[in-house]
């Protein structure tokens, strides 16, 4: 999916046909003024992104790397690591480490490294990093009320809001925390 579909959707939403209108043809009374909107749209759904990754859905990537001088460098990862969750060795072992500001110290050999990290900036024709697992709504009402605080409208702003967080509760919903076995009387 691309940054594009949300935006539409969001837009939807909110009621904008004109900036609708405007990303599926190109065509509007006020071009400039369109960009612009679609813009600040753009920056609400990296806002969005950002905090769903930081809060709830942590994105995670899995690398083979080759560790000398006992260093495997950050620098060397596709993206900047948020928190290293894993590094197996080429059996699948888990292997002891130690992190540093900048490198993992680990012996020297070829090492599988699990992360986590935070998605870079998009913009408007970019894929996002997130798969199937979220939906294009989820991210369609979180840009929805960014984008309403944006232009000043406080009451769309609470109603998309609230929508986004059910969307998000209904995701996370907590697995049972036990059952009670059923009671004989006799």
């Amino acid at each position: 999916m691309i940054v594009k579909d949300i935006i539409v959707s969001s837009a939807m939403l909110l009621g904008r046909a004109d900036l609708v209108e405007y990303l599926s043809t190109g065509e509007s009374p006020d071009a400039t003024y369109a960009e612009k909107e679609i813009n600040n749209m753009v920056l609400c759904f990296n806002n969005v992104q950002t905090e769903i990754a930081l809060d709830y859905y942590p994105i995670k990537q899995s690398q083979t790397l080759v560790a000398e001088n006992n260093k495997i460098f950050f620098a060397d990862l596709t993206n900047t690591p948020l928190r290293i969750l894993a590094v197996t060795d080429t059996n699948g072992k888990n292997v002891k480490f130690d992190i540093y500001a900048t490198y993992i110290k680990i012996e020297d050999g070829s090492y599988t490294v699990e992360y986590e990290y935070a998605p870079s900036k998009k913009t408007l024709n970019d894929t996002f990093d997130y798969d199937n697992r979220l939906s294009e709504r989820l991210f369609a009402y979180g840009v929805a009320a960014d984008y309403s605080i944006v232009v000043g409208s406080y009451d769309d702003a609470i109603y998309w809001d609230k929508r986004y967080k059910e969307n998000i509760a209904s995701l996370t919903l907590k697995r049972p925390i036990g059952r009670i076995k059923s009671r004989r009387w006799c």
